[in-house]
């Protein structure tokens, strides 16, 4: 039996329906969609997922939300988002990175993402999902330095 390399395959399903991106939907283990913090994409997530209960294809129970271009800046935060959405968005939020994400889309290497606040929600978001282990947590104030002996 050939087993596949790949543990997790992301789809992209874009804003509207087709027969492919409702396959899709159906047989997926998880489905996520991906939210900005503002009133037309949350809405239209909502309905999307009201969608895909009325196909039969994913119950809105069975439907994770994150949110991205997330700050503390943005007038809609996670509990307002939860309460217009009828759903709890996953804890973790990604925050907005456009310059860095930029340099690794036109080199084609997600590795070369530079901000070091859009790699770590890249982490706890596969871990919160479930498709990364969990990092042993460090503790408070970060890694313990060693402490030079004088001489």
């Amino acid at each position: 039996m050939l087993r596949s390399r790949y543990e997790v395959i992301i789809v992209d399903c874009g804003a509207f329906m087709t027969e492919g991106s409702v396959t899709a939907i159906e047989i997926a283990d998880r489905a996520v969609i991906t939210v900005t913090p503002d009133l037309p994409c949350l809405r239209a997530a909502k309905r999307m997922s009201h969608l895909w209960r009325r196909l039969d294809v994913r119950k809105p129970e069975d439907v994770s939300i994150v949110l991205t271009r997330q700050s503390r800046k943005n007038e809609i935060q996670p509990d307002f988002a939860a309460r217009i959405l009828g759903m709890t968005p996953l804890r973790t939020t990604v925050p907005p990175a456009f310059r860095a994400l930029e340099k690794a889309i036109n080199n084609g290497a997600p590795i070369r993402v530079e901000h070091d606040g859009f790699r770590t929600a890249m982490r706890r978001l596969g871990e919160e999902l479930g498709v990364l282990p969990v990092a042993a947590a460090e503790p408070r104030g970060g890694p313990k330095k060693a402490k030079a002996e004088a001489v």
